[in-house]
């Protein structure tokens, strides 16, 4: 096995199957969205986790049911969501506690951006490995 293989072969594993699993987590979570109910909910507090941590933000919405719920994010977040934000917020039709914020952070996006990302990187080495392809190694005027 050549070097160069070994080395793609270490960035399949610390690329390329780190972003199929964060694929497959964001689709699983957008895939909530079609199923869940979506409400207009508000940030009513940050709750402060410790100093060095941050905040974890807490959104009130109301149910289709005309049922007030306040549902704290897991994540800790730093700094917090303003107060009095709104956002959309998906609840499960039988457990209105269980959410999923259409924010960024929360809605998938970011695992998706994190997942191109790291393909990207993978195919940069890829190809410089495979296919010798390097921007520094062109000769420009003779």
């Amino acid at each position: 096995m050549s070097t160069e293989q070994l080395i793609s072969i270490i960035f399949l594993a610390i690329a390329r199957v780190p972003a199929l699993i964060l694929s497959i987590i964001a689709a699983r979570i957008r895939s909530r969205k079609k199923s869940w109910v979506k409400v207009y909910g508000e940030i009513v507090r940050n709750d402060s986790v410790s100093m060095s941590e941050g905040l974890r933000p807490t959104i009130e919405f109301t149910t289709v049911e005309n049922q007030t719920i306040q549902v704290t994010s897991k994540a800790v977040l730093k700094p917090g969501f303003r107060l009095g934000r709104k956002m959309y917020v998906y609840y499960h039709p039988d457990k209105p506690n269980k959410t999923l914020w259409d924010h960024f952070l929360f809605n998938g996006n970011l695992l998706f951006l994190i997942a191109f990302l790291l393909l990207g990187l993978y195919l940069f080495f890829f190809s410089y490995f495979y296919f010798e392809f390097s921007f520094l190694d062109t000769d420009v005027g003779g």
